[in-house]
C-alpha cells in the first residue's frame, strides 16, 4: 500500500516503543503523521527524541481532539489505550 502523503493519526505515542514505532513507519513511507498523547512533551522527550528527523510528524499533547480524528486518513490507536474513555476533547 502507498502511504505517501495519507494523513496518518498515531493516538498515543507512549514510551515503550509501540507508538515511536508506528510513527516511524508511517513517516518513513512519506505519510503526514500526527502523533497524540495525553502525557506532556516533558513525559515523553525521549520518544519524541527518536522521531525527530522526521519533519512530516506533528504532536498535540496533553489531550486528544475530535479533529485530528476527523483529519485523518487511517488511526493506529496504541494497544496501551484499552478504555473507552481516551480523553478526547472537542
Amino acid at each position: 500500500m502507498n502511504f505517501i502523503n495519507k494523513k496518518v493519526l498515531i493516538l498515543g505515542l507512549g514510551i515503550n516503543q509501540g507508538g515511536v514505532g508506528a510513527a516511524r513507519f508511517f513517516a518513513s513511507q512519506g505519510a503526514k503523521v500526527k502523533v497524540t498523547d495525553l502525557k506532556q512533551k516533558g513525559d515523553l522527550q525521549v520518544s519524541i527524541d527518536q522521531l525527530k528527523d522526521f519533519p512530516n510528524i506533528e504532536y498535540t499533547l496533553g489531550e486528544h481532539k475530535y479533529e485530528d480524528l476527523d483529519w485523518a486518513d487511517l488511526i493506529i490507536r496504541n494497544p496501551a489505550l484499552l478504555g473507552l474513555d481516551m480523553g478526547i476533547n472537542n
